[in-house]
């Protein structure tokens, strides 16, 4: 999610996967290296790769070192597109947003998946925002604003306030995210005092436990 890596080599990578619609497992295979090579760049595991790595991701990739490490912009080829280009608009929405789905954990707690099912077209208040990323929604605890089915779309770097939805994280000891999706009604030095609207009830999450809350800033509703 938003507290791995940003840089010019991990957008590089995150922009590639996307619009070649392949995994990190096949662009590895591609650099002619281990499986987790791609996976331990983006996850951090790997924060200096070696020249002669780069060169030969960048070769996979059909860019330049350059490009890929952000030293020089590539320019986009032309891409045949049926996109219908909206008046007021110059561009198609790029597909770049990461989209986590989730397991259901009981008491509205949802498992993130550690890796993004999908990329969709950001919507404009998060046009340009580094580490924005969203989420499929797997119960109906904040029923009818959020929905199983749902997309919640999150702003990373947006200030969380009462009255306004968050997602509250939980990091385990094995590195698996819990989250919850409520809206704040106070904070103290302790706990986020939160609200639920399905069942209703307000109680406190406890601040040592979970850790970050990061603001709500929309949701796509399911089909």
């Amino acid at each position: 999610m938003n507290d791995r890596p940003d840089t010019p080599v991990t957008r590089a990578i995150y922009s590639y996967l996307s619009r070649e619609r392949i995994s990190r497992a096949e662009l590895s295979r591609r650099v002619g290296d281990n499986e987790s090579l791609v996976k331990s760049i983006l996850k951090g595991t790997s924060k200096n790769p070696r020249g002669d790595t780069l060169a030969k991701l960048a070769k996979a990739m059909g860019i330049t070192v350059a490009e890929l490490t952000g030293e020089t912009r590539r320019t986009p080829a032309p891409v045949n597109t049926n996109a219908v280009i909206l008046p007021g608009t110059t561009t198609a929405t790029l597909r770049d947003l990461p989209v986590y789905g989730s397991a259901e954990g009981g008491d509205g707690v949802m498992i993130l998946d550690n890796e993004p099912i999908e990329y969709k077209g950001r919507p404009a208040n998060l046009a340009g925002v580094r580490g924005a990323f969203a989420v499929y929604i797997v119960n109906d605890s904040m029923a009818p604003a959020f929905e199983a089915g749902d997309q919640a779309n999150i702003h990373p770097g947006k200030p969380v306030r009462p009255g306004k939805d968050a997602l509250f994280i939980s990091k385990d000891q094995n590195g698996n995210e819990h989250v919850l999706l409520k809206r704040l009604v106070k904070v103290t030095d302790k706990a986020w005092k939160v609200q639920q609207f399905n069942p209703p009830k307000t109680f406190d999450l406890p601040r040592n436990v979970w850790q970050r809350a990061l603001r709500v800033v929309g949701c796509d509703k399911a089909d």
